[in-house]
């Protein structure tokens, strides 16, 4: 038996807060690629980032730190002290600049990146870096929480 309400799983979803103005294609558009290859990190870095700005500084816990490289496709989850706290906050990048290896932090715009927002998402300019990482590190991924409102609905649906 088919769903009576599939053609109208797309026009729910845009009417929810936050997919008004073309979200749900944004996002079925650029990453509906769940049951293919995962993306890899460096499809969310910025261009041009001051790595001097967002380099660990602090080795002390390096052993304790989630280190991945551009080619990775997992990264631990980002909480609200990610940038403050080396321990269990979030991966780092470790990256080749200027012929140096560094490890750096994930941008906010990264971080937005991975957890699906929109790639032109800007940040207010007056608002700290660690604020970000705070609002970050208590959001969802916008794509994981499509996917569970379509779910949900079509299961309502059946």
């Amino acid at each position: 038996m088919t769903n009576p309400h599939a053609n109208t799983e797309s026009t729910i979803l845009t009417t929810l807060p936050g997919f008004e103005n073309g979200m749900y294609e944004h996002v079925l558009s650029n990453f509906s690629n769940v049951s293919g290859n995962a993306y890899k990190v460096a499809h969310i870095l910025e261009d041009n980032v001051h790595t001097d700005e967002y380099e660990v500084k602090d080795s002390k816990y390096l052993s304790a730190m989630d280190i991945v490289d551009e080619e990775s496709t997992k990264t631990c989850c980002f909480t609200k002290g990610y940038g403050r706290f080396a321990k269990g906050t979030g991966s780092v990048l470790q990256q080749l600049t200027e012929n140096k290896e560094i490890l750096r932090y994930f941008t906010p715009t990264e971080i937005s990146r991975l957890m699906c927002f929109p790639k032109d998402l800007k940040f207010p300019s007056n608002v700290k870096r660690t604020d970000l990482y705070k609002a970050l590190g208590n959001s969802v991924n916008v794509f994981v929480i499509s996917l569970l409102v379509k779910f949900m609905y079509i299961q309502n649906c059946e």
